[in-house]
């Protein structure tokens, strides 16, 4: 009889989790977390192949911005100014980082069942210098596509990573590269600022 009853209430709390997921999902938001795992410049260089430093390694400034209004547009997409980007990681004396580091965006948009939703992370990558501007290291086109599936309704902020994905540098590729990993999970309309009626 006890085991009776705790499957009742188990098939319970499981009918209510689904109604209320599903319920989510109906509105099509959804949360994007981006999170950059490995830089490596061996070589220690700048865009134009010179060093970033003479006797020392770089010191770089990682900054990124998930652009979800222009994905098909070249480099930069919508992120015209380096204000538009998000600091994410700054070292100092390293050409490789291994991190983790990330970075989040609300889907105000809806997005269908099934529907393929188009996402660029553009990232630009900064040797720090003290007595000067900046050297440009790179520029990253980080793309991949969102498909909201059955599945997805039921991700959560601790829900699965996709596997780990390549960027691609614009000045110099093969020789310089950024990984990163993505997820996304539903929300919402009220995470996005909409009054809920």
């Amino acid at each position: 009889m006890a085991s009776q009853f705790s499957f009742l209430v188990l098939h319970t709390v499981l009918l209510t989790y689904l109604s209320s997921t599903l319920a989510m999902y109906s509105e099509g938001y959804f949360r994007l977390e981006v999170l950059f795992t490995h830089f490596d410049n061996t070589d220690g260089k700048i865009f134009n192949g010179k060093r970033c430093d003479a006797m020392t390694a770089c010191d770089p400034i990682i900054y990124a911005y998930i652009d979800l209004e222009e994905p098909a547009a070249p480099y930069p997409g919508k992120a015209k100014r380096l204000r538009d980007f998000q600091q994410l990681v700054s070292e100092t004396g390293k050409n490789v980082i291994i991190m983790n580091a990330k970075m989040v965006k609300d889907m105000c948009i809806p997005v269908l069942l099934h529907q393929q939703k188009a996402v660029a992370v553009r990232a630009e990558v900064r040797d720090r210098d003290y007595f000067t501007p900046d050297d440009l290291i790179d520029e990253f086109d980080c793309r991949f596509n969102f498909i909201p599936k059955p599945g997805s309704l039921l991700e959560s902020a601790t829900g699965t990573w996709s596997s780990v994905q390549s960027c691609q540098a614009i000045n110099r590729p093969n020789k310089i590269s950024l990984s990163f990993r993505w997820r996304a999970y539903p929300i919402m309309a009220s995470d996005c600022g909409y009054t809920v009626v």
